[in-house]
């Protein structure tokens, strides 16, 4: 929950930016491209439940993704659990590999993490 997108869509306010593990997703500041009148919500993940989801994409999926993809898949599950009974299409983006992430999490498997 290090960027300051959520606080940016909700307030309009820019704030420093918090501690981050997930990389390229703690910004400090609002990239030029970045246009909120097309966002209809943002989700705030940690980076708990990030690489969580990446370790059971891994063990479910057989997908070897980093942090932004498992925050993205995150908050397509959440955002597909609040819609249940609506009709849609919810798309995300697996966007990295797991590789830096991939000594972290088998250390974490081995220690029982």
């Amino acid at each position: 929950m290090g960027s300051i997108f959520h606080e940016y869509f909700m307030s309009q306010k820019l704030i420093k930016p918090q501690k981050f593990l997930v990389e390229g997703v703690g910004k400090g500041s609002i990239p030029g491209c970045m246009d909120f009148g097309v966002i209809d919500d943002v989700i705030q993940v940690t980076d708990e439940q990030s690489f969580q989801t990446c370790h059971q994409l891994a063990r479910k999926e057989g997908l070897m993704v980093g942090g932004s993809a498992g925050l993205n898949t995150w908050a397509a599950v959440q955002l597909a659990n609040q819609s249940r009974g609506r009709r849609g299409v919810i798309v995300t983006v697996l966007c990295d590999l797991g590789v830096k992430i991939s000594i972290k999490g088998l250390q974490q498997d081995l220690a029982g993490g």
